[in-house]
């Protein structure tokens, strides 16, 4: 006989639903408590609540695999594109029996205290002494496909009462079909910020350098002035009164060379005004 009854023997899920959701039975068949957990192969994709607990002798439960909403999107995008997925995902019910002092110290604990005695008690326990029962999932997708041509479309609504009167779920199809785009959407949004932030930081190296650049260009600027500066200073300096040469005229000719051409040049004028008297 078996510690717990387990059913159904498969879970079935809707993926017309927002947030599918399948619920599993369990009764303790023991005369005595039952501790159970519950496994899965795709841990990520489903919330088990509650995914361990412990049942009183003839105690029953309810437990409720939730298939997250993301998933749940991911799998209908794929069955639309031919992708479905070709292995099911399955999961496993371990139940193993327990002391009344173990049952009474868990369900008289908080939830945290309960999470760690149940750990250490699956450690410790003996794989004997635990019973597996093996069960697997199933997908119904809808029956209207996500894709619809315009004439289909313009069909459906012109049928009186709208596209509800059917009935067959074309509003959970369009919602998958909203949810995938604004998926899609939102990882392009991400890319592109991503893109932003990488260009962002090569114009800042950019600048950085810009600026390294004027920067030591001004330096070399100030120093090659400083330099000049002195050079001509010293220049200035080394052409002092003993070396410089005599000023001249803009013809070429020295200040004295002038002057004495014009002292001989008053000179001889006296000299032929004293001859004409």
């Amino acid at each position: 006989m078996s510690n717990v009854t387990v059913s159904p023997a498969q879970l079935q899920f809707h993926l017309g639903e927002e947030e599918p959701v399948a619920t599993l039975n369990l009764k303790n068949n023991l005369d005595g408590e039952v501790a159970f957990k519950i496994k899965t192969t795709s841990p990520k994709r489903y919330l088990v609540r509650p995914n361990q607990d412990v049942l009183a002798k003839g105690g029953e439960c309810t437990v409720k695999i939730i298939l997250q909403r993301r998933e749940r999107a991911a799998l209908v995008k794929d069955h639309s594109n031919g992708n479905a997925q070709t292995q099911p995902d399955k999961f496993l019910v371990q139940s193993t029996g327990v002391d009344s002092s173990f049952y009474e110290g868990v369900r008289n604990s908080d939830v945290k205290a309960q999470t760690a005695s149940m750990q250490q008690m699956w450690k410790t326990k003996d794989r004997k002494d635990i019973q597996n029962s093996k069960l697997q999932c199933s997908f119904e997708f809808p029956k209207t496909s996500p894709i619809k041509s315009a004439t289909e479309s313009a069909s459906t609504f012109n049928t009186p009462g709208g596209a509800n009167a059917s009935g067959d779920g074309v509003d959970d199809v369009v919602d998958a079909n909203t949810l995938i785009g604004l998926r899609q959407k939102y990882h392009e949004l991400v890319q592109f910020t991503v893109q932003l932030t990488a260009e962002r930081d090569h114009f800042k190296t950019l600048a950085k350098d810009a600026k390294k650049e004027l920067k030591l260009f001004r330096e070399n600027v100030g120093a090659a002035r400083s330099d000049a500066v002195e050079k001509l200073g010293e220049s200035l300096e080394g052409s002092g009164s003993e070396g410089r040469p005599p000023a001249r005229s803009a013809g070429g000719f020295s200040l004295w060379h002038i002057l004495l051409a014009a002292i001989m040049s008053f000179l001889f004028a006296r000299l032929i005004a004293q001859q004409q008297q």
